[in-house]
């Protein structure tokens, strides 16, 4: 298949740097497969200038691959998951061909919300989930027992891809260090409301003892950047406030990663430190991808679900068992055996890697008329 077959739309958000990974994950394995797209958009929702562009691809015939950045999720208003899929939507309302690969997903309970999911999904050529548990929701979502157990695309980007050459540490004085992917972080309970989860507390006193006792600096990376219309998940400034809470002597040690560092700049810092807790999951992917043993903090299944394919699942902690000692224990062992681990994690990449490939070549038929 040729240029201009093809369009490739993101559904996520342009300030967070996984999206953003996702989005470029994606477009370097449709070209390892042979396929070129006339167009690569990252929107969360069909804007006006988004959607004018796809009615002209749509009209034109083109194929839609459509990469769900954030989960199928029933949150909130129950608005979320109609507007993550409205290009999918009116991709479907214009019999296009396309396909979805679904970053993941967990029950829907709106009846609204479930019928347009099951329309947007139901006819995909190729419909993929990056866990078991998210395939699982949408076999019992769309009736289709033929949903692919993929990766998330963001793990086929390298260091190679990403950051080239040899890393500058953020770190002034060239001290090993521990990055710290925060988030404020909202749960979902049972009827779809957000409730806040405050970290702060348990952040700051990990910061502390992360210099104090195992004499590492620490540096903060922002997965999801300054935006005014999402305050809530403004890493950066909830890093910021975590470090005005140190002791000036550990905040000497403790470097909090601008807000405005791209995708390769972040790679960059991760792949230069000695391990990384993962308040947010992309940052657990990204650092995989980059050589550096990630420790997931979760609160669904996804992020248990990733680190056992990765072969790390004793490093998946659950939200209700994030404490100071439990990440202090799990860091000092990721020091004291840095190769071994190193080598653990190099293994279980290049084994979803393969996995990844075998996703896409199966994409890349289905995008042929051979699947």
């Amino acid at each position: 298949m040729g240029r201009g077959d093809t369009v490739l739309i993101t559904s996520g958000l342009r300030m967070n740097l996984g999206d953003q990974a996702i989005r470029l994950g994606c477009l370097k394995m449709l070209r390892d497969s042979g396929i070129w797209p006339l167009a690569a958009e990252l929107t969360p929702y069909l804007g006006i200038r988004h959607g004018l562009r796809l009615l002209c691809h749509l009209v034109a015939g083109s194929t839609v691959l459509y990469s769900v950045g954030h989960p199928i999720q029933d949150v909130t208003s129950g608005i979320y998951t109609p507007a993550a899929l409205s290009g999918l939507t009116l991709t479907r309302l214009f019999r296009r061909r396309h396909i979805v690969i679904s970053a993941g997903a967990s029950e829907l309970r709106r009846g609204w919300v479930r019928r347009i999911a099951r329309f947007s999904l139901t006819r995909a050529l190729f419909l993929s989930a990056r866990d078991e548990f998210s395939a699982q929701r949408l076999r019992e979502l769309t009736g289709r027992d033929d949903v692919y157990v993929g990766v998330d695309p963001a793990l086929a980007l390298t260091p190679e891809d990403l950051c080239p050459g040899e890393s500058v540490s953020p770190v002034a004085d060239g001290s090993p260090y521990v990055c710290i992917a925060p988030r404020r972080w909202d749960a979902y309970d049972s009827s779809g409301r957000s409730r806040q989860i405050d970290l702060t507390d348990t952040l700051v006193q990990l910061t502390e003892r992360l210099v104090t006792e195992l004499g590492v600096s620490v540096v903060f990376v922002s997965m999801c950047q300054i935006s005014a219309r999402h305050p809530g998940q403004d890493d950066h400034t909830f890093a910021s406030e975590i470090c005005a809470r140190l002791s000036p002597e550990v905040a000497s040690r403790v470097t909090v990663l601008s807000a405005e560092t791209p995708v390769s700049g972040l790679a960059g810092v991760l792949r230069s430190a000695e391990a990384t807790l993962a308040v947010r999951m992309h940052a657990s992917i990204l650092s995989a991808a980059m050589g550096t043993p990630p420790i997931n903090i979760h609160y669904s299944e996804k992020g248990r679900s990733f680190m056992e394919m990765l072969g790390m699942g004793s490093r998946a902690v659950s939200i209700g068992e994030f404490t100071p000692d439990s990440m202090l224990g799990m860091v000092g062992e990721i020091l004291g055996n840095r190769e071994r681990i190193a080598e653990q994690l190099c293994e279980g990449v290049e084994r979803l890697r393969e996995r990844l490939r075998q996703q896409f070549q199966e994409i890349a038929a289905a995008l042929r008329g051979k699947g």
